[in-house]
């Protein structure tokens, strides 16, 4: 069997979501479950991009991706296995950490799953009454503003 092929790309423009996987020198996320014992918390992803060219500088006017290395901006993991795409991680990047050091010049993107836009929720819910556990995670989510395509587990 194939070994699976990975992808990073980001949403530097609204719609858009540009590939930048050859840059990637590492990448590295955590994932907690949530169970009786633990809340639901906010994964994070690390990722080390090459910035030799000076293209993942927020203040560098001649870069690529120049205005748009900004916070708030989508990335997303990807496999492709066996013809099918799997998203392994999705979330906002939180800062662009740049590392000027002349043997590493490197871009640390710190980013936060979608996790983190639900802590910043205030939630107004009826309490009911026999109530399908089920049905209160979906008004929850309806409640935040997460589109039902965006509740998958993974």
């Amino acid at each position: 069997m194939p070994d699976p092929t990975y992808s990073i790309s980001v949403e530097f423009v609204s719609g858009s979501f540009t590939n930048i996987t050859s840059d990637c020198l590492r990448v590295s996320w955590n994932k907690e479950l949530a169970d009786n014992d633990r809340e639901l918390s906010m994964s994070r992803l690390n990722l080390i991009v090459d910035n030799y060219t000076g293209k993942y500088s927020p203040v560098n006017s001649s870069s690529v991706y120049y205005p748009n290395l900004l916070p708030n901006r989508q990335l997303k993991v990807q496999a492709t296995y066996s013809s099918s795409l799997h998203d392994l991680w999705r979330g906002y990047i939180d800062s662009y950490a740049i590392d000027p050091q002349f043997a590493s010049r490197v871009t640390n993107i710190q980013a936060s799953d979608r996790v983190k836009n639900l802590q910043l929720q205030n939630i107004n819910l009826l309490l009911n009454v026999d109530y399908n556990i089920g049905s209160a995670f979906t008004d929850i989510l309806s409640l935040s503003g997460v589109s039902s395509s965006d509740r998958v587990l993974g």
